[in-house]
């Protein structure tokens, strides 16, 4: 798994290449949300287009970083899922539970709507 980021003043769009299978690859998409938020940023997309997999390992640890950037006064949002992941998170039903949008800019935007 590799990523890159992209950031829109307080808010930073992580897409995320290859799969989130092994406890390595969590350990670094870890450190990578530890040190977003170590520089005080707690509003995160997660652009998941060219993602091809993701184990229940991957999806416990968004589960865990939604959780800790809301008890921050964040959010954690989900964009771009490709069908892989769209029935990853349908089967698990975890499209209840996380916001999702058709593309990065639609869910920076709902982020700067509830800012203003």
């Amino acid at each position: 798994m590799d990523s890159e980021q992209t950031v829109y003043k307080n808010i930073i769009v992580v897409t995320l290449n290859g799969r989130i299978t092994t406890s390595e690859e969590i350990e670094a998409l870890n450190t990578q949300v530890r040190l977003i938020k170590d520089n005080n940023i707690n509003h995160i997309v997660f652009n998941l287009q060219n993602l091809d997999w993701m184990s229940s390992l991957g999806l416990g640890a968004f589960i865990s970083y939604m959780t800790s950037l809301r008890n921050a006064g964040g959010d954690l949002l989900l964009c771009s899922l490709n069908s892989k992941m769209k029935s990853l998170f349908s089967m698990t039903r975890l499209d209840q539970v996380f916001k999702i949008y058709e593309d990065p800019e639609l869910a920076v935007q709902s982020f700067t709507v509830v800012k203003n």
